[in-house]
């Protein structure tokens, strides 16, 4: 799924060379409610779901980087997993969200990382999953970058991600943009 040894390596420094705060439009797309179960797949440091705990909220990182996953440990109230997301230790039909932020890229098998993330997804739950649009510039160099430091990224246009996602049959699929990124929003 990830290039572990590149974001075990990143770990310790992760959270100061990448930077913000949970946006807005993740923030209104997963409607959480107190007793939802949340999936963070790709969470790596928890930076993420760290901005999502709420009261009585569950939320589990999942990341294949021990590394990360040792910053996440580290935020009270999440639980950590070790896991790719291609083969996810978790029961059918058991999340009520499912997010994915910055990291669909980094996945290596993504066809296959979708349908586990839609396997362990509750019927009507919802699958986010926030990337880089590689259709700007500015994407376009992170997307050299990463691929000069052999980090073998896959960056896809939106239309790309919601045809893997269509494969699912989704009740709905509904597509955001702001600035460089986009958000795909899927209900199982």
């Amino acid at each position: 799924m990830f290039k572990i040894k590149h974001f075990d390596w990143l770990a310790p420094i992760y959270e100061k060379i990448i930077t913000g705060e949970v946006s807005q439009i993740l923030i209104n797309s997963l409607d959480l409610q107190a007793d939802h179960l949340v999936l963070d797949a790709g969470g790596g440091t928890g930076r993420i779901s760290a901005g999502l705990i709420g009261e009585n909220r569950k939320i589990i990182v999942a990341d294949p980087s021990l590394q990360m996953l040792r910053q996440a440990r580290d935020k009270s109230g999440l639980l950590c997993t070790n896991c790719d997301a291609r083969e996810m230790p978790f029961n059918d039909d058991l999340f009520d969200r499912i997010v994915i932020v910055d990291a669909f890229h980094h996945m290596t098998d993504q066809r296959s990382a979708i349908k586990e993330l839609w396997r362990v997804l509750k019927p009507n739950g919802l699958l986010i999953i926030e990337e880089p649009d590689i259709i700007h510039f500015r994407v376009k160099i992170i997307a050299f970058f990463e691929k000069v430091l052999l980090m073998k990224s896959r960056f896809l246009r939106r239309e790309e991600l919601i045809e893997i996602i269509n494969a699912h049959q989704p009740k709905k699929v509904m597509m955001y943009n702001q600035d460089y990124t986009y958000w795909v929003v899927a209900t199982k």
